[in-house]
């Protein structure tokens, strides 16, 4: 179950999420390597400076970030 505040902020981006969606190679029916490698890079691209900052920062107590650090993995 989502949070009212969460539920709002879906239902206020669907329509931009829905278009950004169509507009990515990945989703096209053809999609292959190449365009799977390309979004991919393009994810890690942004998602790696903005995770080094996050955990430079300092966290709240009790959220302890290092038993989440390597979940992923």
């Amino acid at each position: 179950m989502s949070s009212p505040a969460l539920s709002s902020l879906r239902e206020a981006t669907r329509t931009l999420h829905v278009d950004l969606e169509s507009r990515l190679a990945l989703g096209r029916p053809d999609a292959g390597r190449a365009e799977y490698r390309a979004y991919a890079a393009a994810m890690i691209g942004w998602l790696e400076p903005l995770e080094a900052r996050l955990w430079a920062a300092p966290w709240p107590d009790g959220v302890a970030p290092e038993a989440r650090r390597d979940k992923a993995r």
